[in-house]
């Protein structure tokens, strides 16, 4: 998501920069005009901090009011801008990962360098991360969180809490199963997930890491399946029915989340008689109370 802000004509002269909507800075506390191509126009009452830096010029411009909206600086990602909101001015920048790196060179030998990991997000559905290398860790961390403001994804939640649905996502080796929970489940997941969902705005989820446990794997695993993930509304124009959900308040009577917008067709959904449905055994054995613990098997010693 990005934003691009306008000096306003209040008293206290507050200077804003147009940057990429986590880089805003200004002189005093006041009332800075966002400029949008969502909703137009905005006024919003913030002390803008530099928080990122703007020492490139292509991160930062000063906007003038004269200026006509096609020259307006805007940079937009490659996946839709999310709207303009009070919580989407303040961005975190947590570090997800660290460590030391070497390449074999033939003028230098082996040489050493900083992989640094990191995420940025808002908490309100707008997310990224990105790698940076470095000399040193200030470098990388710096080269890290540039990047990463300059890539992010908008993400879909229900309610604002959850996902829509169940996801298996893949990358290399490693497997996330991130299930939908209901509000006030809290987030069971990897200590990696568990802070990129709170950058996203997800607080109730359960996801679990199969294979490798590669924090960067699990990283580009979970953005990709959260980006690829199928809203009601999506899945109600593709099968021109209603989407509805049953719960458990409100027993056999379901209400309707999504309408088709060209109107629902009259012939039902074919159902399948045998369901293509992939069973995990740790989830059969689980259910059933047949699931062995991991220590089962070891040999304790009695001094």
């Amino acid at each position: 998501m990005t934003t691009a802000a306008r000096s306003s004509s209040s008293s206290s002269r507050a200077s804003a920069l147009v940057a990429t909507g986590n880089t805003k800075t200004c002189e005093a506390e006041g009332e800075a005009k966002l400029w949008s191509p969502i909703r137009g126009d905005a006024t919003l009452s913030c002390h803008l901090f530099p928080l990122f830096g703007t020492q490139a010029p292509e991160q930062a411009r000063i906007c003038s009011q004269d200026e006509p909206a096609q020259r307006k600086s805007w940079f937009m990602n490659k996946h839709k801008a999310a709207d303009i909101t009070a919580a989407s001015v303040s961005f975190k920048c947590p570090c997800v990962d660290v460590k030391s790196v070497f390449n074999m060179t033939a003028r230098e030998g082996r040489k050493r360098s900083i992989s640094c990991l990191v995420a940025v997000g808002n908490g309100n559905g707008v997310a990224g991360f990105a790698l940076g290398k470095a000399a040193d860790r200030n470098a990388a961390l710096r080269k890290a969180k540039n990047r990463a403001k300059r890539h992010l994804y908008h993400i879909e939640r229900y309610n604002n809490h959850t996902i829509y649905h169940d996801i298996n996502s893949r990358f290399k080796r490693t497997t996330l199963r991130m299930k939908k929970q209901n509000e006030g489940y809290g987030l069971r997941c990897h200590r990696a997930v568990i802070t990129l969902c709170k950058l996203i705005g997800i607080k109730d989820m359960y996801c679990k890491v199969d294979g490798s446990v590669n924090l960067l794997n699990i990283t580009r695993a979970l953005f990709t399946g959260l980006a690829s993930q199928e809203t009601h509304q999506n899945l109600a124009n593709k099968k021109q029915l209603h989407v509805v959900e049953f719960q458990a308040h409100r027993g056999p009577l379901p209400v309707v989340v999504a309408s088709p917008k060209d109107g629902a067709r009259l012939q039902p959904e074919s159902v399948d008689e045998v369901p293509n449905t992939k069973l995990h055994w740790d989830d059969v054995r689980a259910a059933q109370g047949t699931k062995r613990s991991i220590w089962a098997g070891v040999k304790r010693t009695v001094w």
